[in-house]
């Protein structure tokens, strides 16, 4: 009898931690309330945003809207990360990109220790990797890599760079300087006529050239200005110092 009391408070226990576990996931990592994604694309990133969120401790959020509710992109962002209990650890680490649909609006903010690996040229180069899909209307592309970026520069803060292709990279320099010394140096060996020479009199013919004037004439003068450069449509900036954000139109 003691043991089954036992039994069914531990399987009590065991509903109460399943149902707390599902309450707390209730909150998912993609709010596409624009619907800009179909229901097989929105869950497929999701789980993709909740691997990359578990394995680097941070939130990695998306979401979409059709109105900022008079807020700016910056502030909107922040309000729904907090509002939403998003981020992680004890700095609530995290990173959201929003889409504002009716304004055309792309939005990236960082929270955390986020601020570091995500600041505002990361943010800007990012815009710029995802403008062209969705410009187009791809935006399941545009966001997964928005994700895969997110994925790259957290695995570059925490692990240190470079990443196997950027070694991939210097060997291949390094082996072409090598076959380039190779080559001339070959080239070089060949040319055993020519001697360097430390003056250009020996070029010169004697007595082909003699200089019995010379003069210095003022021609014009040259003034360079350069422009003051425009706003290009984008924006950096953070309004409250907790978090990191810059974002432009599509």
């Amino acid at each position: 009898m003691k043991k089954r009391i036992l039994f069914i408070i531990f399987t009590l226990l065991l509903c109460f931690s399943s149902s707390f576990t599902s309450f707390a996931h209730d909150n998912l990592l993609v709010q596409d309330f624009a619907d800009l994604l179909d229901d097989s694309e929105e869950q497929a990133l999701n789980q993709k945003l909740e691997k990359i969120s578990e394995e680097y401790e941070a939130d990695i959020v998306v979401l979409t809207t059709d109105d900022l509710e008079g807020y700016t992109p910056h502030d909107y962002c922040e309000a729904f990360f907090d509002y939403n209990g998003y981020g992680q650890g004890a700095q609530n680490s995290g990173i959201l990109l929003l889409i504002n649909i009716q304004e055309r609006d792309w939005y990236i903010c960082s929270f955390g220790f986020c601020m570091e690996a995500f600041d505002e040229d990361v943010i800007e180069d990012t815009g710029d990797e995802m403008l062209d899909s969705l410009s187009s209307g791809k935006y399941s592309n545009a966001f997964n890599i928005f994700a895969d970026e997110c994925e790259y520069r957290l695995n570059g803060h925490i692990n240190g760079f470079p990443f196997p292709f950027l070694k991939s990279l210097i060997i291949s320099l390094v082996i072409g300087l090598i076959l380039a010394f190779i080559v001339t140096a070959v080239m070089r060996g060949q040319l055993k006529s020519v001697k360097a020479q430390h003056t250009a009199s020996n070029y010169v013919k004697s007595g082909s050239m003699m200089l019995t004037d010379s003069r210095d004439f003022f021609i014009y003068r040259h003034i360079s200005r350069i422009r003051k450069p425009q706003n290009n449509g984008g924006s950096r900036g953070s309004s409250s110092g907790r978090s990191c954000g810059g974002g432009g139109k599509f």
